[in-house]
C-alpha cells in the first residue's frame, strides 16, 4: 500500500509540474518562489544522496565484500553521475552541431534515466524510513523537473498532443522504476537482493548529486538575486534530510 501511494503521488506531481509552465510564465513573484523551491529541493537532493543513499549503499557493499577493503559505493555513485553527465553532454553537443531543435528530447532522456534509477532504488528499499527520505527527495524535484520539461516543450513549439504525451511518459518513469525495484526485491532474495540494493542505491546517489550540483543549484542560485535566502533554502533542505536520518 505504501509503495502504491508513492507511485501515484509521484505520477501526479510529475503531471502537475509538466502542465504548469504557461501559468507561471511572466510572473516575477512566482518566479522567485520557484527559485526558492528549486534551492530547497537541491538541498534535499544533496542530503538524500550523501546522508541516506550513499551510506546505505556502502553498508550493503560492506556486507557483500567481507574482508575486501574497497570503496565500492563511491565508485558506483561516481559511475551514476558520469552516466548522466555523458548523456547530457552528448545530447547538448549534438544539438549545437545540428543547430536545430532537440533540447526537449535530450531533457526527457536525461530526466527519464534519472527517474528510473531513483524509482528502482525506492522500490528496492521497501517501506522503511530510508525509503521515505528517497520519496521526499523525488517529490521535491519531480514537479520542478516536469515544469522544466514543459517549458522546454513550449519553447520548442511542440504540438499539444506531443507535449501531453511527453509529460505523461515522463511522469510515469519514476513509478515504472519503483515497479521494477519492487519486482526485483520480490524476485530475488539473499545476496542477490542485497547486491541489487547496493548497486541501485549507489547509482541513485550519483544521479542525485548530478541533478543537485549540475542542474538544480546553478540555475537557482544564479537567477533573481537573494543569494543568502536561497542558500538558506539549500541548507534547510539538507537539514531536513539530516533530521530524517535520526530515525533511519
Amino acid at each position: 500500500m505504501v509503495t502504491l501511494f508513492y507511485m501515484v503521488s509521484i505520477f501526479i506531481i510529475g503531471l502537475i509540474g509538466g502542465r504548469a509552465p504557461a501559468k507561471a510564465k511572466g510572473h516575477a513573484h512566482r518566479s522567485n518562489l520557484i527559485d526558492l523551491g528549486e534551492a530547497f529541493s537541491g538541498g534535499i537532493f544533496l542530503g538524500a544522496g550523501l546522508i541516506h543513499l550513499l551510506p546505505d549503499s556502502a553498508d550493503k557493499f560492506s556486507q557483500l565484500a567481507g574482508d575486501i577493503d574497497f570503496p565500492f559505493a563511491s565508485v558506483v555513485a561516481g559511475l551514476g553521475l558520469l552516466l548522466i553527465l555523458l548523456f547530457d553532454q552528448l545530447g547538448k553537443s549534438r544539438i549545437q552541431t545540428n543547430k536545430e531543435g532537440g533540447h526537449p528530447t535530450l531533457l526527457f532522456l536525461v530526466l527519464s534515466i534519472h527517474s528510473i534509477i531513483a524509482g528502482a532504488a525506492l522500490g528496492l528499499e521497501g517501506a522503511g524510513v530510508a525509503s521515505a527520505a528517497i520519496f521526499v527527495a523525488i517529490m521535491a524535484h519531480k514537479g520542478s523537473a516536469g515544469f522544466a520539461l514543459g517549458i522546454a516543450l513550449a519553447k520548442d513549439d511542440a504540438e499539444p498532443a506531443h507535449h501531453n504525451r511527453t509529460i505523461l511518459m515522463f511522469a510515469a518513469m519514476t513509478p515504472l522504476g519503483i515497479a521494477l525495484g519492487t519486482y526485483l526485491s520480490s524476485a530475488f532474495t539473499g545476496t542477490t537482493d542485497l547486491a541489487l540494493e547496493a548497486v541501485f542505491d549507489g547509482l541513485a546517489t550519483g544521479t542525485f548529486l548530478y541533478v543537485a550540483c549540475f542542474d538544480i543549484l546553478p540555475g537557482a542560485m544564479r537567477s533573481g538575486g537573494r543569494t543568502a535566502l536561497k542558500w538558506g533554502a539549500v541548507v534547510a533542505g539538507f537539514t531536513l534530510m539530516a533530521l530524517i536520518a535520526i530515525w533511519a
